[in-house]
């Protein structure tokens, strides 16, 4: 890795501008966002671009359930300015002290409640960019209803900077809830626990989260926590009602958590994906809801979260054989037509080993990259079929 790496903190967005035309005019040096350094990766490359100076918020129309900001803003600062207004974003980024908006955003970072709330490819309604060349552009717009460059907007989302660097984005808002509530149901096996999703599946209810942790993760068994937001009457009625149709598949336990116990498990379920183990590997698995079972049972001498929208984390140790280990995992998921990406490489591994074989679509991908940054300075190896990180 290079032992001279440039740090750009540009204080306006026409200064990042400048910054990434002066740099595709002459030097051509490789140009990482990096946000707040939340899932830093790897990268051999010259200028690390901090946008924590791009912090301000631009217009916040509340009653209008929206906000523009630049993507610079740290995610927790985000939600004491919403909170004031009882708004929120219903997405929990892990690291939230650390993690920007527009890294956020790159990354289409979102912890357990993706499952009833989505991801920020449902909030983003506007968004600012820059790309490699030093062009500034904008899709979307401050108003709901308005879907003009709807797909540019998420295009962006988990491009992982490497078809433009994001400068302002336009969300949309919702209330702050006044309430949440955990049901937790201890398993001890996995025919009970495919009998578990299959009840949840017809719940009355209407979780917005609902994870799976293995015995490893756990430390004792099959645990299935369904989280509910909204409002104490809500959040009350649905926990009572989910509790009483889990009854019927005989778990080991079932069992509302209290406020104190559900906050600390909330946080440990969203944190999951951002803390490997030591020396070790988050991988991301997407797998078919049908066979999740199947394919927890399969991988149970490791520790793995399942998010039952389809997103599975998946720890794995490192070592000489962790590479081939997980190749082996990624083998495995696309026999049961599931996919693998390894979030946090390590130094030395390539488009391949990160990402798997290429799919059908990566020409598309390269001929955006090709029209937006193509000199390819922007998050170099993430995007390029030949390099190396």
């Amino acid at each position: 890795m290079s032992t001279s790496i440039e740090s750009w903190q540009p204080e306006s967005v026409e200064e990042l501008r400048q910054l990434l035309e002066s740099n595709f005019q002459g030097p051509k040096a490789k140009v990482l966002p990096v946000g707040g350094g939340s899932s830093l990766p790897p990268v051999d490359c010259g200028v690390h671009l901090q946008s924590g100076q791009l912090n301000a918020v631009v217009d916040y129309p509340h009653r209008d359930m929206t906000i523009t900001v630049e993507a610079g803003i740290r995610m927790s600062a985000l939600a004491e300015v919403l909170a004031e207004q009882g708004q929120r974003i219903p997405i929990d980024v892990p690291q939230q002290s650390r993690a920007t908006l527009g890294g956020a955003i790159a990354c289409n970072a979102s912890g357990s409640t993706r499952y009833g709330h989505g991801t920020f490819r449902d909030y983003v309604i506007g968004i600012s960019a820059i790309d490699g060349q030093g062009r500034a552009f904008s899709a979307g717009g401050r108003v709901v209803k308005n879907v003009a460059g709807y797909d540019l907007c998420k295009l962006l989302v988990g491009s992982e900077g490497a078809l433009a660097v994001i400068s302002q984005v336009t969300l949309r808002l919702k209330p702050l809830a006044a309430s949440r509530r955990l049901v937790r149901a201890d398993i001890d096996s996995v025919d009970v626990l495919d009998a578990v999703l299959e009840m949840l599946n017809t719940s009355k209810t209407r979780p917005v989260l609902l994870d799976v942790l293995n015995p490893v993760a756990s430390g004792s068994c099959y645990q299935v926590f369904v989280g509910f937001d909204g409002t104490e009457a809500e959040t009350a009625w649905q926990a009572e009602q989910v509790l009483e149709e889990l009854k019927a598949a005989e778990p080991q336990s079932l069992v509302i958590e209290n406020e104190e116990d559900t906050d600390r498990l909330w946080n440990r379920l969203n944190v999951f994906q951002a803390t490997p183990p030591a020396d070790g590997f988050v991988l991301r698995a997407q797998v078919l809801p049908s066979l999740s079972a199947k394919l927890l049972d399969s991988l149970q001498d490791l520790s793995v979260q399942l998010h039952c929208d389809g997103i599975m984390h998946i720890h794995v140790e490192g070592g000489p054989d962790a590479l081939d280990r997980i190749t082996r995992i990624r083998r495995q998921l696309q026999q049961a037509e599931g996919s693998l990406v390894v979030l946090n490489p390590a130094a030395g591994w390539g488009t391949e080993e990160r990402l798997g074989p290429l799919l059908s679509h990566w020409q598309i991908v390269q001929q955006i990259k090709a029209s937006l940054d193509p000199a390819e300075v922007l998050s170099p190896g993430w995007l390029d079929e030949t390099s190396r990180i």
